[in-house]
This record gives structure tokens, C-alpha cells and sequence, in this order.
């Protein structure tokens, strides 16, 4: 009993930021939360129906990151995560995007369900990421110039809200570790 008293005295608290992981489905969710959080899934995940939770210590932080479906039905319920409650307060948004699904009508639909069901609920910091990408070849993989042209040309984001772009592929781990920095450094 004391030495459990003794190391809550001793340990420094850790500050909690919520993380609430949007996109349509496949566009690589859950295995980014899995590589995130150290699990490794096999290569292999299931869509989620509903909702993963998943917590890791990251420096002086404690990263909790709730991974929301994505299927045809789910979009509308995203803003019931991330308005704020008793148990969750969403510091930053993660909105994935297929970057080797380069059809443009995807990218609209896609940007379209983040207006439409969270940009108007939340005033959060929103990172758009680009999932699956190609960091050796670059072909066939959407780019941050033509997202940027795509949330100009569609005035799908609010210039005052504060966003920006990042590319990660969760299967080799590239660009994992540059999301976990951003996140800690400016949420």
C-alpha cells in the first residue's frame, strides 16, 4: 500500500491528449493505430464497427487514440466522438486519406463527410494524413499539392482553422514517428 502511495507521489502526471481518428473505410485506420501503440495486427485487420480505443506514453504525454469507423453509415455519427463530454475531450483530429486512391470523386466524398460531420462541431487541430503512401516511388499516390487544391477549390475547410498535411505508410513505419512528434508538439 505505501509503496503504491509512494509512486503516485513520485510519478510525474502525464498530460492526456485525445486523438480521434476519422476517414472512410479501408483508408488504413486501425493498422496506424495498431503500429502506433505497438500492435502489430499480422498485416492483417478487420473493419472497425464501431470503435477502437488504444492508449500510449509518448515523452511527458499520454496519447489516446479513439480509431472511429469509416463505413457508409458511420460519417454521420463522427461528431457524437469528438463533441466534447465527460469522458472525451478531442484535442486533434487525424483524417485519413487513401493516397493511392487518386479518383478525385473519392477525395471530394471524403472531404465532403469531414465539413459536413466534424468540421462543424469541432474547432480542433486537424492533421489530413495521407495513408499507404509511396515514399520510394511516389506513382500513383495522391500528393499534398493536389489535397490543398482539392480543400481550396471546394472551400471545404474554414481558412481560420488551423490544418496541415503529412504522409505515413503504418505497414513499413515510415512517417509514424513524425505524426507522434507533431501530435505532442502542438496539441
Amino acid at each position: 500500500m505505501f509503496s503504491n502511495l509512494l509512486s503516485k507521489l513520485t510519478t510525474p502526471n502525464k498530460r492526456k491528449i485525445q486523438i480521434c481518428m476519422l476517414g472512410i473505410w479501408s483508408c488504413g485506420k486501425t493498422t496506424l493505430l495498431y503500429k502506433m501503440v505497438g500492435l502489430d495486427g499480422g498485416g492483417q485487420t478487420i473493419p472497425t464497427i464501431g470503435f477502437n480505443v488504444e492508449s500510449v506514453d509518448c515523452e511527458s504525454h499520454t496519447l489516446e487514440f479513439w480509431d472511429i469507423g469509416g463505413g457508409c453509415a458511420i460519417p454521420p455519427l463522427w461528431k457524437h466522438y469528438i463533441t466534447p463530454s465527460e469522458n472525451l475531450n478531442t484535442n486533434c483530429i487525424i483524417f485519413m486519406i487513401d493516397s493511392q486512391n487518386t479518383d478525385r470523386q473519392y477525395l471530394q466524398e471524403s472531404f465532403r463527410n469531414l465539413k459536413d460531420n466534424v468540421l462543424q462541431v469541432a474547432n480542433v487541430k486537424l492533421l489530413i494524413l495521407l495513408s499507404k503512401y509511396d515514399f520510394d516511388s511516389h506513382d500513383g499516390t495522391v500528393n499534398q499539392w493536389e489535397i490543398t487544391d482539392i480543400l481550396n477549390e471546394c472551400k471545404l475547410v474554414d481558412p481560420s482553422y488551423e490544418w496541415v498535411i503529412k504522409k505515413c505508410n503504418a505497414r513499413n513505419g515510415k512517417g509514424v514517428e513524425e505524426i507522434l512528434d507533431w501530435i505532442v508538439e502542438n496539441c
